[in-house]
């Protein structure tokens, strides 16, 4: 068990600005649990309606010893997208992947995050419990969550907001099987990113120039 977190485990979120309803986006309490006992694996899944109590313990220990998985390694992609994390082995669906670690704010303003919660220059803007919150990630530590790439399309992860230390920490679970050299992505908000609309009209070119091979093999 993680000393300082396990009893802090009530609260995990997807991330979606609190005032938005969704599967597994709001609050569970988990009250009746009891520090040190043991968690069962079903009733976690059912409180938290998201990853299983393992998945979310072993993200615990992670945000405690500050560490990345080894199985995961940085990759220089292009000049356009830069470098990108890379998963060196298979990952299960609804794992702990890893953290967007960085120093953890309460913003000034009580208001929610207008537009949604969002990443920008390595900065994720967030609501949890009707306050802002930011996760600052732009130093240079070496950590990888800082590092992985955005897909509005087809994200293999997702961002959950779990509680440690009375703080909330954006860790990303997998959203599916992840295969051995595949590329860890997840959505970085609703925001308006200028590279989003180059990855749309290359994903548009592609499937017409498909369809018109398709056409013409049935001629």
């Amino acid at each position: 068990t993680t000393s300082g977190c396990s009893d802090l485990l009530s609260v995990v979120d997807e991330l979606k600005s609190d005032g938005e309803q969704s599967s597994g986006g709001e609050d569970a309490e988990k009250s009746n649990a009891q520090p040190g006992s043991p968690l069962q694996q079903s009733d976690v899944a059912e409180q938290l309606d998201g990853p299983p109590a393992a998945a979310v313990q072993d993200a615990l220990e992670h945000i405690k010893a500050k560490k990345d998985k080894p199985s995961l390694q940085e990759r220089f992609i292009d000049s356009v997208k830069g470098k990108g994390v890379f998963a060196n082995e298979s990952i299960e669906p609804s794992s702990f992947v890893v953290e967007f670690r960085g120093k953890i704010c309460a913003r000034q303003e009580s208001s929610e995050t207008e537009g949604g919660d969002s990443l920008n220059n390595y900065v994720f803007d967030f609501s949890w419990k009707g306050a802002n919150w930011c996760v600052d990630a732009s130093a240079e530590d070496g950590s990888l969550g800082r590092l992985v790439n955005d897909d509005h399309l087809n994200p293999n992860c997702k961002v959950m907001k779990i509680t440690c230390e009375e703080k909330p920490h954006l860790c990303l679970f997998a959203l599916k099987q992840i295969s051995p050299g595949e590329e860890i992505t997840f959505s970085y908000g609703d925001s308006s990113y200028s590279w989003r609309s180059t990855v749309r009209s290359r994903s548009t070119a592609t499937e017409t120039r498909v369809r018109k091979q398709i056409i013409k093999l049935l001629d």
